[in-house]
């Protein structure tokens, strides 16, 4: 069945169907996390990832998931099943199966591996061709592995008979539009997309789904002026990632200590030396300049405290993290101070009373938890969020950095949410109240 949708989709896009066009696109072009800058152009990399693609579809078979009542599939890239039963504790009420992309394997029975292969194998002579034109090599290889996932996805169906809904997560990956239009065509179930709290116009400025799922208040009209790529019949409103963790510390929150910073990793010198490909907004240099400017400024004024968050990339395992430690030990010196390693950023929001970031999505959270933060999104597009409000809490340029920093702590917090327009942003924006989840 998949064979054939991707066949059809073929022949549909070069007939010039929109709708195909958007999942052909997507599939050959778009960027992905799966693979890094240095194999992105490599010709050798199709090969290696025909060869994944194999090892995949025969590895020995395993049940994908025990909830056979289930009547929603929750679909991710990897596996973060505790981070997503704790998101979706207080938005779900009906009984949900989770399956992740590596759980997928061996769910086909060996004539359906076997059949699946050969279609591989002609494809891959096809796709060496069209790899010679184009500059995104990996894309190409990627699309056989992403076949066979979306193959056995369809297949892990059978056992969840009981499935009307599948929430995909990780929609940034760009076979999400190839997998909701099969889902939502052969299976006949609907499909939604749950995005971060980033904007979407880094990797959501066309799909295909039956919801788009808005998770930050900027979502609505940045949103408005996507949508004419977009197939989709609905919308709907969730709080940011890490909501949950902010409601139940919502009070303790409220008083952190005055002239304490938060910077919010997002981990960019660590991408950039391990050859992850760039969103190409500039971010990695505004990254790089911030932390220039935090140093000066604490410097200039030691009564500040700085501590640094880190992004999981940097913590992820001991050697990672002893990489990070020297290099924000080189930035800032013997005195630099971590949030606690080995908790998430949230639980520990009110050990700052500003937190700072480029873009990351933690700032979200924070403003959610009804605190205090800011953007720097130096040298990147103006109005990166579509919100002109959130403008107003950004530091464009370096001349200004010291004077707002300033500024913003010495505000208190309800002054800082009145004054830059923020309630949609908060807790309160959502519904919520302290004590009320």
């Amino acid at each position: 069945m998949v064979a054939a949708f991707f066949l059809g989709t073929i022949i549909r896009y070069l007939l010039g169907n929109k709708k195909d066009r958007i999942i052909i696109s997507d599939l050959f072009g778009k960027f992905s996390y799966r693979y890094n800058e240095k194999e992105k152009n490599r010709f050798s990399i199709i090969l290696t990832l025909f060869n994944k693609s194999l090892q995949c579809l025969w590895q020995p078979a395993q049940q994908p998931t025990d909830n056979t009542t289930a009547t929603i599939l929750v679909y991710d890239g990897k596996n973060e099943f505790n981070t997503r039963q704790r998101y979706l504790h207080y938005i779900l009420n009906e009984p949900y199966a989770y399956i992740w992309r590596q759980k997928l394997a061996g769910t086909m029975s060996i004539g359906a591996r076997l059949a699946f292969s050969l279609f591989l194998i002609a494809l891959l002579p096809v796709f060496l061709i069209i790899a010679l034109f184009k500059e995104n090599r990996a894309a190409c290889g990627l699309v056989l592995l992403e076949l066979v996932e979306c193959k056995m996805l369809s297949r892990s169906l059978r056992s969840l008979p009981k499935v009307q809904n599948v929430i995909i997560f990780a929609a940034y990956e760009k076979d999400v539009p190839f997998i909701a239009a099969f889902l939502i065509n052969k299976h006949h179930l609907s499909v939604q997309l749950v995005p971060s709290s980033n904007p979407l116009k880094n990797f959501y400025t066309r799909g295909i789904c039956t919801t788009f799922t808005f998770t930050a208040a900027f979502h609505v009209k940045e949103f408005d002026t996507l949508k004419q790529q977009w197939f989709y019949t609905s919308t709907t409103y969730w709080p940011p990632f890490g909501y949950e963790d902010v409601l139940p510390r919502l009070v303790s929150f409220r008083k952190p200590p005055p002239r304490t910073i938060g910077f919010f990793s997002s981990g960019n010198w660590l991408r950039e030396k391990e050859g992850h490909v760039s969103l190409g907004l500039n971010e990695r240099q505004a990254e790089k300049l911030l932390q220039l400017c935090l140093k000066e400024f604490i410097l200039k004024h030691p009564q500040y405290t700085l501590v640094i968050f880190l992004h999981p990339l940097e913590k992820r395992n001991e050697q990672v993290l002893r990489q990070t430690r020297d290099y924000y030990g080189s930035l800032y010196g013997e005195k630099i101070q971590f949030a606690p390693i080995e908790q998430n950023s949230v639980s520990n929001f009110d050990l700052v009373d500003l937190g700072i970031a480029v873009y990351s999505s933690t700032i979200f959270q924070r403003l959610f938890a009804g605190m205090k933060a800011c953007f720097v999104p130096f040298d990147m597009p103006y109005n990166y969020f579509n919100d002109e409000r959130l403008e107003k809490i950004s530091i464009r340029n370096e001349a200004d950095f010291i004077d707002s920093l300033i500024a913003f702590s010495d505000m208190d917090t309800d002054s800082f949410i009145s004054r830059y327009e923020m309630t949609d942003y908060t807790y309160r924006g959502y519904g919520y109240d302290i004590g009320k989840p």
